[in-house]
């Protein structure tokens, strides 16, 4: 089986092993395996309002938080189809990927709308993937932590959706 590197594949992780196993291991694989659509550095700003270096892998089917030099280590998959809004920063390079079924990842990125672009581009399930600009340069009050997702109930994981 022949892997084609995409355009947007920044760090050839088409190609690298590591990353090929773990998508191996983590990804849906039926009727066939995931293909890499963008990867790239970023920096994800976590729970204590601190960035964070990791990869941002996108596949046809997922996006997946890597750690950098280690492309085995996932941190967390996404399925591509759970992703049902993005807010993004005019002013700063910030945007954040809503998930509604769980809880949204904060980033850094300034190939920020080459993202957004290769998001809306997979997005499989019919859904829109609904973009909203603010002009806010921290998107803080934006995002739903994962400690805040938890106490979360049915009713208010649906009015998210």
């Amino acid at each position: 089986m022949s892997k084609t590197q995409s355009k947007q594949d920044h760090l050839k992780l088409a190609l690298d092993e590591s990353c090929q196993k773990m998508l191996q291991k983590n990804g849906i694989n039926t009727p066939l395996p995931e293909v890499v659509i963008f990867s790239d550095f970023v920096l994800k700003i976590n729970k204590r309002d601190k960035p964070q270096n990791r990869v941002l892998l996108i596949t046809d089917k997922a996006v997946y938080n890597l750690i950098p030099n280690n492309f085995s280590k996932c941190k967390r998959r996404i399925d591509i189809n759970n992703i049902l809004s993005i807010t993004v920063s005019h002013i700063s390079d910030e945007f954040v990927l809503h998930v509604p079924s769980e809880y949204d990842y904060r980033f850094i990125s300034a190939k920020k709308q080459r993202i957004i672009d290769m998001l809306k581009v997979v997005k499989s399930d019919g859904s829109k993937l609904s973009i909203n600009y603010t002009d806010q340069d921290d998107l803080k009050d934006a995002t739903l932590t994962k400690v805040q997702s938890r106490l979360m109930n049915r009713e208010d994981i649906l009015l998210r959706k």
